[in-house]
C-alpha cells in the first residue's frame, strides 16, 4: 500500500483536531467564542449561536465589538486591551447584543492561548439573565423595605411628638387642677374658721 504524502497526513490531522476542538466546544455549557488578536471572530460553538440568535457563518464575519451595545462598547475595548496585555480578563454583568436588537447579560472570561503557533481570543460567555432578575428583584425587594421602614418611622417620630405634646398638655392640665385643689381647701379652712368663729359669737 502506498504511502499518503506527508502534507496531506499532516492535512488530515490538522482537520481532525479542528473537528475534535469543534466537538468540544459545542459540548460546553457556555457560549464560546474564538477571536484574533485583532478581535475579529474566527470561531463560536453552538452555544453562542443559541445565546446571541446569530448563525455561526454570521458570527464568523463579525468582530467582537458588533455583539456589544453602544453604551457598553468602551468597557469591551478596555476589557480586551487587558486582555492582550495579562493574557487573561474576567468582566461581570457584560451585556451582548442579540440578533434583531434584544440584550442578554454575560459574565465573560477570556484568555489567550497559542493555536497552531498563533495567538488566538478565547472567550466564554455565560448567560446571568437569571441571576441578574433575582438580584434586580432582591434590591427592588430592599429599596421597598427600606422605603417602608422610612415611612414607618416618620409616622412613629410624628406620633412620638403627638404623644409627647399630649403629655405635656396633661401635666399642665394636672397642675392647674392641684392649684385648685389649693384654693379650695384654703376656701374651705377659711370657711371653717369662720362658721367656729359664727358659733361662738352666737353662744355669747
Amino acid at each position: 500500500t502506498p504511502k499518503k504524502p506527508r502534507h496531506a497526513q499532516s492535512s488530515k490531522t490538522h482537520r481532525d483536531s479542528a473537528e475534535e476542538c469543534q466537538f468540544l466546544t459545542d459540548q460546553a455549557s457556555d457560549a464560546i467564542f474564538l477571536a484574533d488578536v485583532k478581535g475579529k471572530i474566527v470561531r463560536v460553538n453552538r452555544k453562542a449561536e443559541e445565546l446571541l440568535g446569530y448563525t455561526r457563518e454570521e458570527l464568523v464575519r463579525m468582530h467582537y465589538t458588533q455583539l456589544h451595545p453602544r453604551e457598553g462598547l468602551d468597557h469591551a475595548v478596555s476589557s480586551f486591551e487587558v486582555l492582550l496585555s495579562k493574557d487573561n480578563v474576567y468582566a461581570k454583568d457584560v451585556m451582548m447584543l442579540k440578533k434583531g436588537g434584544g440584550e442578554v447579560p454575560v459574565d465573560i472570561t477570556a484568555t489567550v492561548i497559542e493555536h497552531s503557533g498563533q495567538k488566538i481570543v478565547r472567550a466564554s460567555a455565560r448567560d446571568v439573565t437569571e441571576r441578574k432578575k433575582c438580584e434586580d428583584e432582591l434590591t427592588a425587594a430592599k429599596e421597598n423595605l427600606e422605603q417602608q421602614v422610612q415611612r414607618r418611622t416618620a409616622e412613629l417620630i410624628v406620633k412620638n411628638r403627638q404623644l409627647g405634646a399630649a403629655m405635656e398638655e396633661s401635666k399642665v392640665h394636672e397642675e392647674k387642677l392641684k392649684t385648685q385643689r389649693r384654693k379650695l381647701e384654703m376656701k374651705a379652712k377659711q370657711l371653717m374658721q369662720l362658721n367656729a368663729a359664727l358659733k361662738v359669737l352666737l353662744k355669747q
